[in-house]
């Protein structure tokens, strides 16, 4: 069997499940599921579904008290599978546009250059 890496968004252990239903006729797709948070990926054999599963964005930075960025200023972060646009507060709490604070952000990165023209 592939060795499955830990979940990018939270990372806890993830598992080869089967797919709660599939239809008759039909040859069941190969689900990873995340044992933690419930983050999930389907693909048509378990190759696909691990090298999916395993591969992981370029330029986002795991949180950790030495990794925080500036505060005030905005990035875009992972909260479970979601990803919105927030800032870090002076207290470490993340901030998003509404003035919700968000819990269990994993992950962040710069914001993506807007584009020309």
């Amino acid at each position: 069997m592939n060795e499955l890496r830990e979940c990018p968004f939270c990372g806890g252990e993830a598992e080869i499940q089967e797919p709660l239903y599939v239809a008759p006729g039909i040859v069941p797709p190969c689900l990873i599921r995340c044992g933690r948070c419930g983050a999930e990926i389907m693909r048509d054999t378990e190759a696909e579904a691990v090298a999916a599963w395993n591969r992981r964005a370029a330029g986002w930075v795991k949180c950790s008290p030495e990794t925080m960025p500036k505060c005030g200023e905005r990035y875009l972060v992972a909260n479970g599978p979601i990803v919105k646009e927030a800032y870090l507060d002076g207290g470490n709490e993340w901030i998003d546009r509404y003035d919700i604070t968000l819990r269990y952000v994993t992950h962040w990165r710069p914001l993506p250059q807007l584009p020309e023209g």
